[in-house]
This record gives C-alpha cells, structure tokens and sequence, in this order.
C-alpha cells in the first residue's frame, strides 16, 4: 500500500509526549493545520498505526519528504538513541527543519556541539510566532493573527509547570544500551529475514499457479527448496574434488562407503590401481586395492563425500527424496552405483 506523506513531521522523545501532544494541538488550532498531516511517532491518531509491521520502514516512507520538521530538542530527546537517529536522517536528507529548544537544554551548548545556527525556547513567544510564520511558509495555512495570539497564549499558559513535570533522562549503563542495541539490530535481522520469506512465498504461490503438470510442480518446488540448493552445492563440490582422482581411487572411494574393499578384476582394472598407486592415492595389499588416507587429493574427496553424507543422513525434508526418486527412478544413497554415476562420477 502507497504510504501518503505527512506535511509535517513533529520529531520528539517519548517520554515528552504530554509536550508534543501539546504543540501538536497548537499547531491544529493556531495554525489550521490538518491533524492527519501530522506525524507525531508517539501521539493517538497522528502516529503509526496499529499493526504496521515494520515501524522504521514506516517511518522512513513517512520522513522522506516532509515539508517541515518541528525537533522538540530536549534532554530526554538527546538521550534517545531513536531521536538521534532521526535527527541525523533530518539533517542528512536536508530537510527544512524548525528546531525548538525544551528547557532547561543548553542552547547555547547545542549551537557548539550541534550546528544549530537557528534555535529558540519553546516557552518563547516570538519564537512561536517565527514557528507559525514557518508553518505559513511552508505547509500554506493561514489563520488571522488574533486567532493565533490567542492559541499561542494559551499554549505558553502553564507550559512551564508541564515542561518541570516531564519525566527525566534515564541514564542506562553502557553495557545495557550495548546489550539492548544488539537486541535491536537482531530483531531488524529477523524482520529482515520474514519480509524475504513472504516475498519468496509470494513468488511461489505465483508460480505454483501457473504450473499445468506435475512436472512443473517439482520444477517450481526445486527453485524454491532450499534442500534442493544446498543438495546442488554439495553434489558440485564433491564432483569437483573426485575430477582429481584417478578412476581407480573414485572406485576405491565408493567401495568404502559401501563399507567394503575394491578387489580389481582383469587386465584393465589392474592397470587403473598401478596408475593410481604410482601417484600414491592408493596402495595394494594382496588382491585388494585401499585408500591412501593422507593423500591431500584423497582427504579432500573424502571431506566433500563426508558433507554430503551427513547432509542425506540428516535431511528433514521427505519431499526431496521422494521428489529425486520419482524422477530418477534409483534411491537417493551415496552407496548407489546409479546416483554417483549420474551425480558425481562415472565408475
């Protein structure tokens, strides 16, 4: 669903919502403002709505073109990590800002530390008026000017009481902000990690749709499977590392996963295990031909073939099997003649 841009956006920390609440008011009914162009992260009707499944993307569609951004620059916003962020994409996007200052913050130790070359006190009354002179300039509403006296006035009314009774900064240990940024990063992972497999879903049920066979079904199921990738990779790898071999040693190999030894018969045979014995992959005892376990060639056959094995021993997903037997019509075994000639060699 397209996310309409809010025309203003009123960055503030959370535990200063009395106040944002506040200002937002003044902006509806001093400034003809529209409530529902308001972006308020923490106000009832002027946030993000209910149910919205990733907040920070919400925000970002939300923040992107705002025609003005009102920063309540208070002590507890400089102690949240989620208002710094935003008061960095604010000024990294280069968006039209009106920074009002909540005492008792240091102005004047913002304009040092922070390069703000405009800022003013929220309790000011001329500041407010530049505020509403802002408004009219950017968002295009107008209210007579007594009407506005009167709103502002009423806004500064007790602002000071309200400004004394807001809760202050909690000071967090390092360990625990470090601790609870890692939670935070994990969980935008994980979001991350669900949005990727709707999609996937998504382009499954899409092309399961179309399918007109069976066959078309199994053709979706293995582009979406990710056995079926992994089970790709494996059997590439292991193919590789055999390519290496002698003929001999792949057939000594596939004797001893079978748990048995390679006995050559005839001429032929026998002339494979000298070639491979004089490049040392195999040695001869009596009538049987057996690995060389050190040979570097040899172990890392024996590695790939191990990965592969345990990936078959501990597959979870019967559909494959049953899927790769239907098709091929021999059982899905390292000990089969049929799989390793068809998957990883000819012997």
């Amino acid at each position: 669903m397209q996310i309409e841009n809010k025309t203003i956006f009123l960055s503030h920390a959370l535990k200063d919502k009395v106040l944002a609440d506040k200002l937002a008011d003044l902006l509806t009914n001093g400034c003809a403002v529209d409530p529902n162009n308001i972006l308020c992260t923490s106000l009832e009707g002027k946030g993000i709505p209910a149910g919205t499944p990733n907040f920070i993307e919400y925000l970002r569609e939300q923040i992107r073109e705002p025609r003005l951004v009102i920063l309540l620059l208070s002590e507890n916003y400089f102690a949240s990590l989620f208002c710094l962020c935003e008061l960095g994409a604010v000024w990294g996007m280069g968006l039209s800002c009106f920074p009002l200052v909540v005492p008792p913050t240091n102005r004047s130790k913002l304009r040092a530390t922070l390069a703000v070359t405009q800022a003013g006190d929220i309790t000011s009354q001329s500041y407010l008026d530049e505020l509403r002179d802002m408004v009219k300039d950017k968002v295009r509403r107008h209210v007579p000017t007594a009407t506005w006296s009167v709103k502002r006035d009423a806004f500064l009314n007790g602002l000071d009481d309200l400004i004394k009774s807001l809760p202050s900064p909690t000071h967090v240990p390092l360990e625990k902000l470090k601790a609870a940024e890692d939670k935070y990063k994990a969980a935008l992972e994980d979001i991350r990690n669900k949005e990727k497999e709707i999609r996937t879903l998504k382009a499954q049920i899409s092309d399961l749709e179309k399918c007109k066979d069976c066959d078309q079904v199994s053709a979706v199921a293995r582009k979406y499977s990710t056995d079926d990738k992994v089970f790709g990779e494996l059997c590439a790898n292991t193919r590789s590392a055999l390519e290496n071999l002698e003929y001999a040693t792949m057939v000594t190999l596939f004797w001893s996963i079978r748990g048995d030894n390679y006995r050559p018969k005839g001429r032929d045979e026998w002339d494979e295990v000298r070639e491979a014995e004089t490049r040392e992959e195999v040695y001869v005892d009596d009538d049987c031909c057996d690995l060389n376990e050190d040979h570097p060639r040899v172990e890392k056959a024996q590695e790939a073939l191990d990965e592969l094995q345990n990936f078959l021993s501990e597959l979870k997903n019967p559909e494959l099997k049953q899927r790769f037997e239907r098709e091929n019509e021999f059982p899905l075994s390292l000990t089969n003649k049929d799989f390793w000639s068809k998957f990883l060699a000819r012997i």
